[in-house]
């Protein structure tokens, strides 16, 4: 069963509604149970970013500024999470980067605004 373009509309402007934090994985966590890694969840400014007109409209979440995790442990980035709290919480959502990301002991990492892009389906 799918859903239709304008459900999807609805459901992503609910879930706008809420502060939702961001974590970086070792791999996907929903597919991998990747380790969280880092110890500092940050916000994540969420918009709603429509494109098509009604009868073939695609809908996302994306980034609307700069997310910054500062102070990182040396490691490779694969995934992310949201969450519906800065600490335990519960997952919501997440995915996978496009390729690992590379990080030495005390850097931070950035993911720009616009580059991380949710979907329902």
């Amino acid at each position: 069963m799918a859903i239709s373009a304008q459900l999807e509309v609805h459901l992503l402007r609910a879930f706008l509604g809420e502060v939702h934090y961001l974590s970086l994985h070792s791999a996907d966590p929903a597919k991998d149970g990747g380790e969280e890694i880092g110890a500092n969840r940050q916000i994540a400014p969420l918009e709603l970013k429509e494109e098509g007109n009604n009868d073939e409209r695609t809908c996302c979440l994306q980034l609307a500024s700069d997310v910054l995790f500062l102070s990182l442990p040396r490691t490779t980035l694969r995934g992310f999470g949201l969450w519906d709290a800065p600490v335990r919480g519960n997952y919501l959502w997440g995915g996978e980067f496009a390729s690992g990301q590379e990080v030495k002991a005390g850097e931070g990492f950035r993911i720009p605004a616009g580059m991380l892009t949710l979907r329902i389906f």
